[in-house]
């Protein structure tokens, strides 16, 4: 179970630069002020893998714990994370290090992968068989 918790999170960061590749692309040929959109795409990607880290390493961590304790913990550590993705992102807006909205789209990016795993599980569980 442990080997495929890891290609589970290596899949899904790999969807996160694949979007982000494509989401780059597409912007490249309709924004002016390219090097300024993808340093906040690419920022939006980062902070997306850093989120898809955090919940894994929260929820490895806690799936052994007692019921309440890991409902009260994982309900914490969702605040944390939520709290410090504010944080980046504000220091993303008023720093100017990149745009504001492709930034928010390279964060959505993680739910793309999101979306798209349980696709790529079944494909990977039929080449398997």
């Amino acid at each position: 179970m442990k080997e495929n918790e890891n290609i589970i999170v290596w899949e899904m960061s790999a969807i996160i630069l694949a979007c982000g590749l494509l989401l780059q692309t597409v912007l490249l040929f309709f924004v002016r002020e390219r090097f300024y959109v993808s340093c906040g795409l690419w920022l939006g990607i980062a902070i997306a893998i850093y989120m898809l880290v955090y919940m894994y390493y929260i929820l490895k961590k806690r799936i052994g714990s007692g019921a309440d304790q890991a409902k009260k913990s994982v309900l914490f550590h969702f605040v944390v994370r939520y709290f410090s993705v504010g944080i980046m992102f504000w220091i993303v807006l008023y720093a100017h290090l990149g745009s504001p909205f492709s930034c928010f789209a390279g964060i959505l990016c993680l739910k793309v992968a999101a979306y798209m795993q349980p696709f790529l599980e079944k494909r990977r569980i039929r080449k398997v068989k």
